[in-house]
């Protein structure tokens, strides 16, 4: 895992906001992280030069995974103003908080980790190269583990919700689009997904359902043979396994009656593990 090699364009980037009143230390800090790469993502910055400013922002944009919060700007305290408000009022338990301080004393360590709930107390002059790449890494590694598991405390929610649903389903049609949407949910890939059966004999793989922009295909008796989809669902099929070639995934599943299925999604990137199992 390379966290200077080149990011794939498929892949999102981390977002970083910056807080801070000095713009030296906005650029300085864009400058030696730009080359920063993990798990083929690199880093966006979103920038804000006081805590009214980073209020507004964080209320704003969503996905933000690590700030960099600068203790003393308009006011001595607005960084952990700031800090206090993500938590309690905004309601922010899954950002990395990393304060920031030219002037330690003003914020003692001690006292500032214990009564706020922030992920690590750095002061600018210790954050050296190596060190601010360090704290980066170990930040956004933190944040994708806590969504890991939000995605998958929703997509449990999702499955229970929707279990009743799917039991009064009594087409098979509507049975397949049903679980096309509760897979797409849980995965939260968007609604675009097919299912196939595979029917004895040589014929090819007939849609049973589809979804979103591929909601067409349930028009077709089989999947055409021209269609984006159609090689690895295919694949999966003659291999008799699931295959994950982003951006088409497809599940594979042989039944207890001998049937094959195959529900193939299309979400804009690759798929974590978690997700895949």
């Amino acid at each position: 895992m390379s966290f200077l090699s080149s990011a794939s364009p498929k892949l999102p980037p981390w977002k970083v906001l910056l807080v801070d009143d000095e713009p030296d230390i906005h650029d300085i800090t864009e400058l030696t992280l730009s080359r920063f790469r993990l798990e083929g993502r690199a880093l966006s910055f979103v920038h804000a030069y006081s805590g009214a400013e980073a209020k507004q922002v964080l209320a704003r944009e969503s996905g933000i995974a690590l700030v960099f919060l600068d203790v003393v700007m308009e006011r001595e305290d607005s960084g952990l103003e700031v800090a206090r408000w993500m938590r309690e009022d905004l309601g922010n338990q899954f950002t990395r908080i990393v304060l920031r301080t030219g002037q330690p004393g003003q914020a003692p360590e001690q006292r500032v980790i214990i009564e706020y709930d922030i992920n690590d107390y750095k002061a600018k002059t210790e954050l050296t190269t190596q060190k601010l790449f360090t704290t980066v890494i170990s930040a956004l590694r933190a944040y994708e583990s806590l969504m890991m598991l939000e995605r998958s405390r929703i997509g449990l929610g999702k499955i229970l919700a929707g279990a009743t649903n799917l039991y009064q389903i009594h087409s098979l049609r509507e049975f397949a689009s049903g679980v096309l949407n509760q897979v797409s949910a849980i995965l939260d890939v968007g609604a675009d997904g097919v299912l196939c059966l595979m029917q004895g004999g040589a014929g090819g793989p007939e849609v049973v359902a589809a979804t979103g922009t591929y909601a067409t295909l349930a028009e077709s008796e089989a999947l055409p043979a021209d269609h984006a989809l159609a090689p690895t669902i295919a694949k999966a099929f003659a291999e008799k396994r699931s295959q994950f070639e982003h951006p088409a995934n497809v599940l594979f599943i042989h039944t207890e009656g001998n049937r094959e299925l195959a529900i193939s999604v299309t979400p804009p990137w690759p798929l974590a593990q978690i997700q895949r199992d």
